[in-house]
């Protein structure tokens, strides 16, 4: 079931942001100088391991090289440049070169601008896209991976971005809409909505945790070992 964004705090200084019927950021010209977003910070603990979460945006206007973040994760509280140059971020974003190519992202920054990595693939203005985000921790450091399809059954994949990861990081915080102020007026228009957890790591829950039969997730995992509830599972061990 998609987060209902009103469960979220929203950092908004200047009203560039509005949930609109529960389930969609509405982005209304956001600039690169403003430190806006929605965030969480409804875990038990921090979140580790790996993970997978859906989402959709759609963009109606972007200046040349405005950037922001429809999905990212943090341990600091601010906006995304805030969190490259001060900490770690891992987010699917978007971008816009001085050249007006509009790319979404799969992005890294490590370690306070120690390292960043990213895979870009080219979208269209007015066109939804359908996205689902992964942190792979099954080799190496980890894979941040982005799938990005063009209908809502993610059937039709368009691109499948890929970065290798250069440390693994717990996070705390996650952000929806976050912008990336570094002081300047480039300008994004849109919307990002239906945030959707996929999978969690192992004993983690997420703030819309559900119940099957009266029993929480969190203790059927704990009574059966179950280390992985998927969004579609119909029953648990037998039970629907």
């Amino acid at each position: 079931m998609a987060e209902d964004l009103n469960d979220f705090t929203q950092v908004d200084p200047n009203n560039d942001l509005q949930v609109l019927a529960d389930y969609t950021a509405d982005i209304s010209t956001m600039t690169n100088g403003v430190s806006a977003y929605f965030y969480s910070e409804g875990w038990n603990g921090t979140l580790t391991g790996s993970f997978e979460w859906d989402f959709q945006f759609i963009i109606t206007y972007a200046d040349n090289l405005v950037r922001m973040f429809f999905l990212s994760f943090t341990n600091d509280l601010g906006d995304a440049f805030y969190n490259k140059v001060n900490g770690d971020l891992l987010g699917a974003g978007l971008y816009k070169n001085s050249e007006g190519n509009l790319f979404v992202t799969a992005t890294e920054y490590y370690n306070s601008g120690e390292a960043m990595a990213e895979d870009t693939y080219g979208i269209s203005l007015d066109t939804t896209y359908y996205c689902t985000l992964k942190r792979d921790e099954s080799t190496g450091w980890g894979k941040l991976i982005l799938e990005v399809y063009s209908d809502q059954t993610r059937e039709t994949l368009l691109d499948t971005l890929s970065i290798d990861l250069h440390g693994r990081v717990d996070f705390h915080y996650l952000y929806f809409a976050q912008s990336y102020n570094e002081s300047r007026t480039d300008v994004v228009d849109g919307n990002c909505a239906y945030l959707t957890e996929i999978s969690t790591p192992a004993g983690q829950d997420f703030p819309a945790v559900k119940t099957i039969n009266g029993i929480s997730i969190a203790s059927i995992k704990s009574l059966n070992e179950i280390t992985t509830i998927d969004a579609n599972v119909k029953s648990v061990n037998g039970i629907t």
